[in-house]
């Protein structure tokens, strides 16, 4: 009888460890609260704001000059900048919901006519002009 009971409660613990699994690999999405969003083009403007989605943009050309703040709409990749002078990338910066090493946000960031943004992964990012932080 105490067989009987050993394979069960073995049976119970499985199932528990397997929903436990189950559960945190699906976590990755339950933190991203615009996982439906059906960005369908690569820049796009509304309401005075832009989004940007994977791919490579310039600066004076696909977006304008300024200091900037990036926000995590949704998904997760890289976003990195380079101005046109330096050969390595300023800004190598990995957004994200899902761990707590990616970053939500990247602010004041100063983008010069003909500095590079790359964008990979399904990152869609919401671009601001910066503001100015006060400290009372």
């Amino acid at each position: 009888m105490q067989f009987i009971y050993a394979i069960v409660f073995i049976l119970a613990a499985i199932i528990i460890i397997a929903a436990m699994n189950n559960r945190r690999q699906s976590g990755r999405n339950v933190y991203d609260p615009f996982k439906y969003n059906q960005e369908k083009t690569s820049a796009s403007s509304s309401g005075g704001r832009t989004r940007l989605s994977a791919g490579k943009y310039i600066v004076g050309e696909d977006i304008p000059s300024g200091k900037f703040d990036f926000v995590l709409i949704s998904g997760e990749g890289r976003f990195k900048y380079r101005d046109k002078v330096s050969e390595s990338y300023v800004a190598d910066i990995e957004f994200g919901f899902a761990s707590i090493k990616q970053s939500t946000r990247y602010r004041n960031l100063v983008c010069e006519v003909g500095g590079e943004i790359l964008i990979d992964g399904s990152l869609i990012l919401e671009v601001r002009h910066a503001t100015k932080t006060h400290v009372d």
